[in-house]
């Protein structure tokens, strides 16, 4: 047994930049508190902007955590995507009819998006020095409507592939017969909250018990995977409901892994190998 001081490393990781990866649009915004332990990748709603999602991630006040969000990559017809919006894959043509989520273009589209993603998490989450290559425990997926389902597609995919995420949060988003893969023979768990109001409009209680169904069966575990239905919600993202952000907040802490700063600095303090 031998004692050796204890090596402390840099709070912060390089930033990512646009120029790291021009195919996708996003932002970046470091932990408030300088240490950048955690990441929260987030995936915002059909029609809405990573720069309004930034700000959510930025609200939510997370210690030692990172915020990243992305653009979808999927345009909208007569939207345009760099400064009103876009999606993650199709759901409306170009006369505006909807396009089925469980259609062939939707499912088409979710694939394209799934390989860019994978390759964008590969080359600028992971794979750059210093950021989250070893520690893919600490990164964690959050999305709203159309972005949850695809965080939770990206989530069961990369396990899939042997990558566990420490966990995905949709709110009011599913995935679809057809969507995600299944972890069945898989080695890796997932853990996954999902949060739907009793009132969404656009996923009413006759459908997301379907919903649930579909994606349990895709589980390993199905126990890993949590579904919160709060009275009162309807189709909108964490507001003012004090149990649907207690519901978040609990899942995010009991997972995320948060540094002890004072103990590292203590000059005095050993590391046993």
């Amino acid at each position: 047994m031998n004692l050796h001081p204890l090596k402390t490393t840099l709070h912060s990781k390089p930033p990512i930049q646009p120029s790291e990866f021009p195919q996708l649009h996003f932002s970046y915004s470091p932990s408030q508190d300088g240490v950048d332990q955690n990441i929260l990748i987030l995936f915002h709603g059909l029609g809405d902007h990573h720069r309004n999602f930034v700000q959510f991630g930025k609200r939510m006040n997370l210690p030692q955590t990172a915020i990243l969000a992305i653009g979808g990559p999927s345009p909208i017809p007569a939207m345009d995507p760099i400064e009103e919006g876009s999606g993650w894959f199709p759901a409306f043509d170009f006369y505006g009819n909807d396009i089925p989520a469980s259609s062939k273009p939707a499912l088409q589209g979710l694939l394209k998006t799934r390989a860019l993603l994978i390759q964008f998490i590969q080359s600028c989450v992971f794979a750059a020095e210093g950021r989250w290559k070893q520690n893919p425990q600490n990164v964690f997926l959050f999305g709203f409507s159309q972005g949850g389902c695809v965080a939770l597609d990206m989530g069961l995919s990369c396990a899939r592939e042997g990558v566990a995420f420490g966990g995905v949060i949709s709110v009011c988003g599913w995935l679809e017969d057809g969507m995600g893969v299944s972890l069945k023979d898989a080695g890796n768990d997932l853990s996954i909250l999902v949060v739907q109001g009793n009132q969404d409009q656009v996923c009413p209680e006759s459908e997301y018990s379907a919903k649930r169904k579909y994606l349990l069966s895709l589980m390993r575990d199905p126990n890993t995977c949590e579904v919160a239905i709060i009275a009162g919600k309807g189709h909108s993202m964490p507001g003012s409901d004090r149990d649907e952000v207690l519901k978040i907040m609990q899942f995010l802490s009991s997972r995320m892994t948060l540094r002890n700063l004072k103990l590292e600095a203590m000059s005095d303090v050993y590391e046993v190998k």
